[in-house]
């Protein structure tokens, strides 16, 4: 019997996407009637698409620029028009992309690719088009585009955007954002993780971590925390951002430190830190509610991560911390145990989050037009 195929969309603007739609794939994979192809959009896509991943790293760093782009374009009528110029310039591509990997069902982890969406509406079969929604609170209305067959979303915020943009009720299902199960399945102990590691076992460890770009001001926290007044250990992920990289392995540390590129085993990592700093993005945030990781949020994205600081001190996931200073008091509160985390509405958002692709992948299988 020929094998039903699910093309999974992503690209590499930051790492959440590319990690949520790997952790999907993880879930459909274990389903052996099913063939799933990942497929990076914007990768071999003609310039300027495939030039996106870097303009975005870029321009993440100018911040005010970043948030003005946003708001500039924050509306549904531009995303709209937008998708749709887009859409008709890239025809050609789009519809070869079809046509070489004759999906089944299409299932969507960038906003980028709804771009998809203006073609397939206008095909007298179209392949059944699922978005899931990867931004935890303020997402950009281009997720929401109501030409999609159905939209999952992380969280009950990210329905009520989606509402709010004219997405109707039947197009929405409220499940979680997908993370890896070796967030959940990790059989070793944080003592044993430390030591394959080579970190300090009688030390608490503070992960430093800001996409998989490494945006944001590490190079500066990273000097105060290793002045905090506590026996720590820094961690410290420097992701894609090789200029980072160099300069901080060119700096003296007093505390012991570790520093890293690019990491694959951030379930690893999570699981043997005791506290993390990290900007505010969702896949991070998401991954360290599962590992049950506290959270210390010291930068975010104008517009668009703004919702996901609220997002977690509301769940009482961690603390927001607008500079380094208080960012290193933050750090130092919850190390002496003087803010209380956790509870009933944090199991119940870790819970969800936990079994998220597992679900989304039984919806995906199970779905029918």
């Amino acid at each position: 019997m020929k094998k039903r195929r699910i093309l999974v969309f992503s690209a590499k603007t930051g790492g959440g996407h590319r990690a949520a739609a790997l952790a999907l794939i993880e879930q459909l994979k274990k389903d052996k009637s099913l063939e799933v192809v990942h497929f990076d959009f914007m990768e071999n896509a003609p310039r300027p698409i495939s030039d996106i991943p870097k303009m975005y790293s870029a321009i993440t760093k100018l911040r005010t620029a970043y948030g003005t782009i946003f708001r500039l374009t924050e509306g549904t009528r531009q995303s709209q028009f937008a998708l749709d110029a887009i859409a008709k310039r890239y025809s050609k591509q789009i519809n070869s992309i079809l046509e070489e990997t004759k999906p089944d069902l299409i299932v969507s982890c960038h906003f980028g690719a709804n771009t998809f969406l203006p073609i397939l509406s206008k095909m007298d079969n179209p392949t059944p088009f699922i978005t899931i929604v990867t931004d935890l609170f303020t997402g950009h209305p281009m997720w929401f585009d109501g030409r999609a067959d159905m939209i999952i979303v992380p969280s009950s915020e990210s329905y009520k955007r989606a509402r709010s943009f004219g997405v109707p009720t039947s197009k929405l299902k409220v499940i979680g954002l997908p993370v890896s199960e070796k967030f959940t399945t990790l059989s070793q102990s944080k003592a044993k993780i430390r030591k394959k590691l080579g970190w300090p076992e009688d030390a608490k460890t503070l992960l430093v971590m800001a996409g998989g770009d490494g945006m944001g001001k590490i190079n500066s926290l990273a000097r105060q925390l290793d002045k905090i007044n506590s026996d720590v250990h820094l961690a410290i992920v420097a992701g894609r951002n090789e200029s980072l990289y160099k300069s901080l392995n060119d700096k003296k540390f007093d505390k012991p430190t570790h520093i890293y590129n690019f990491r694959e085993d951030i379930p690893e990592l999570m699981q043997a830190s005791d506290v993390l700093l990290t900007k505010a993005g969702p896949g991070t945030i998401v991954e360290a509610i599962v590992s049950r990781l506290p959270i210390v949020l010291y930068d975010f994205l104008p517009g668009q991560e703004e919702g996901n600081l609220h997002y977690v001190v509301d769940n009482k996931a961690g603390l927001w911390a607008s500079t380094n200073s208080l960012a290193v008091r933050a750090t130092e509160d919850i190390l002496n145990g003087f803010i209380k985390l956790g509870g009933a509405r944090y199991e119940k958002i870790r819970h969800q989050h936990a079994d998220a692709a597992s679900q989304i992948a039984k919806f995906v299988i199970g779905y029918k037009k």
